[in-house]
């Protein structure tokens, strides 16, 4: 994804390819490290035809491009705001932001870029926090979003690139912001709190999980 995000947001070619079809040789950690310290990505044969694919994708999808190359946006934009109800400061890193456009953006790489999919995916990952937290922040920043979109590109030929997005209208907002909130509220009783909470006690007599119960009947 890091090499998707630096070809597509930054226009910087990070990408280097080894010799080595995988990645547990220790010729190809000591290689990886090495490209690493260059400021380089380097991929094994059998996952660097799939990355170009990714980033030869996002890099022609005009719906992306537009919104990416219009003068008010910016790219990877650092965001600091002080949540003066929590009493504590939040922060993130937004992928795209527009603020004359009131829109903000993530670019995600995919096994599934279909919207029913793609719904399933942000429930599993928690993407839509993800996006309630950006709109939260930018709030308390004075920033109107009134529109997220996660700019999806499947990881797989022949690399789908589309859009999924919501409003400040919809019912996924409306899950985001409640998510957010609540997470917040967590975070804040946490950090506040001077004795360390887990949440699961202090022992727990262990179960076999579902997926050994699963292959056990």
């Amino acid at each position: 994804g890091t090499a998707v995000h630096k070809a597509f947001l930054d226009k910087e070619d990070v990408v280097e390819s080894s010799n080595y079809k995988t990645r547990q040789s220790d010729n190809f950690k000591a290689e990886h490290a090495e490209a690493a310290s260059r400021g380089k990505i380097l991929f094994p044969t059998n996952e660097l035809e799939a990355v170009e694919g990714m980033i030869h994708a996002v890099n022609s999808e005009p719906r992306f491009n537009n919104f990416l190359n219009l003068p008010s946006t910016r790219t990877e934009v650092s965001l600091f705001a002080w949540d003066h109800k929590r009493d504590m400061m939040l922060k993130g890193r937004a992928d795209i932001l527009n603020i004359v456009e009131g829109k903000a953006g993530d670019l995600k790489t995919c096994t599934s870029a279909k919207p029913e999919n793609f719904q399933e995916t942000c429930a599993q990952f928690g993407y839509f926090p993800q996006a309630g937290m950006y709109m939260y922040i930018c709030k308390l920043l004075s920033i109107e979003i009134t529109k997220f979109g996660f700019f999806c590109v499947e990881n797989k030929a022949p690399h789908v690139c589309h859009i999924n997005y919501l409003t400040t209208k919809c019912e996924a907002y409306e899950y985001a912001m409640d998510m957010t909130e609540k997470m917040l509220d967590a975070a804040a009783d946490d950090v506040h709190s001077e004795k360390l909470e887990t949440g699961w006690g202090n022992s727990t007599l262990l179960q076999l999980p579902p997926s050994l119960k699963f292959k056990k009947s």
